[in-house]
């Protein structure tokens, strides 16, 4: 769902003021899973961009969390292969 805005009654108004980052909404699925944000979900990825994977391979240690074949069954609800 959606990030709850704040009231007034909370929000400061500071001169010369602006805006740095604002939250981008959570996926529509998010309560389904701790209601974790797209960061959070992408925590547990590699890059998509093989030069940007294969520089991070060289750097993970063979323990990384990420690369662990269980880990990602179980992530797929692959409960049996494990």
């Amino acid at each position: 769902g959606d990030i709850p805005k704040s009231d007034s009654s909370h929000s400061l108004d500071i001169n010369n003021s602006r805006i740095l980052w604002k939250a981008e909404p959570r996926p529509e699925y998010s309560s389904q899973y701790y209601n974790f944000n797209w960061f959070t979900f992408g925590l547990n990825e590699l890059p998509e961009d093989e030069n940007e994977r294969q520089e991070l391979l060289k750097r993970l240690p063979p323990t990384d969390s990420r690369l662990r074949p269980d880990i990602r069954k179980l992530e797929e609800g692959d409960l049996g292969n494990r």
